[in-house]
């Protein structure tokens, strides 16, 4: 794991309802690059809007996140700044139906203008990564749910992304599956030195991270 942070946050505060609610008071925190942090509090507590964050989703109402150096705000445009730098992987795998598994893992690699060889080839390589190449012609709603997510996972790695945030990823599916889906996810981020933000309440996946911040009342609880 690098000493060297990929992403700071300094005092960030989230409002919202004319500054009526407050679903971030003031984090502040740093990662560094390789590590895998697990994001733990209960419903409410600020997680989903700290992703939301962390990933350009949202703007902060007060604070700095800054990625690699630099003030997030110097990555605009947003989008292709995500393009090329997050990963996502959510509870639900969000597969469009009417696309076999390879022509999905190809959509976020349109958006950084590869050729078709270089898309295929790649999504051919992940979905084998991840043992699905038998199935690479399938359509999602021929596959298992667990097929699904790891078929979502390698979406998420397409453009080799130096971040991957995932949102409760194991929640859809049952503890087994659930349980092979992180260490997979951790497997790769350790040996491509990725850094990894994991939203869970499941403290066993917690534990397989390298820390992990609790998050309580829109602050981090100590």
């Amino acid at each position: 794991m690098n000493n060297n942070s990929i992403i700071r946050v300094n005092n960030l505060v989230k409002s919202y309802n004319n500054e009526a609610l407050n679903a971030l008071n003031g984090v502040s925190f740093s990662i560094r690059t390789g590590e895998v942090l697990s994001l733990m509090g209960p419903s409410g507590s600020g997680k989903s809007t700290l992703l939301n964050l962390l990933s350009t989703i949202d703007v902060p109402t007060t604070g700095d996140i800054w990625f690699d150096g630099k003030k997030s705000t110097a990555y605009k445009p947003y989008d292709r700044f995500r393009a090329e730098t997050i990963g996502f992987v959510f509870q639900f795998h969000h597969l469009l139906s009417h696309l076999t598994l390879l022509e999905n893992i190809e959509l976020p690699m349109y958006s950084i203008e590869s050729g078709k060889a270089k898309r295929r080839k790649r999504a051919e390589f992940l979905l084998d990564k991840v043992g699905l190449a038998a199935k690479q012609h399938s359509f999602p709603n021929r596959i298992s749910g667990g097929e699904r997510q790891l078929t979502a996972i390698a979406r998420a790695l397409a453009n080799n992304p130096k971040l991957i945030i995932a949102d409760e990823p194991t929640g859809s599916v049952d503890t087994r599956t659930g349980a092979m889906i992180i260490d997979y996810l951790i497997h790769h981020c350790t040996a491509n030195n990725l850094t990894m933000i994991i939203a869970t309440h499941n403290n066993d996946i917690a534990k397989k991270t390298h820390r992990i911040i609790h998050l309580e009342n829109g602050l981090i609880k100590e």
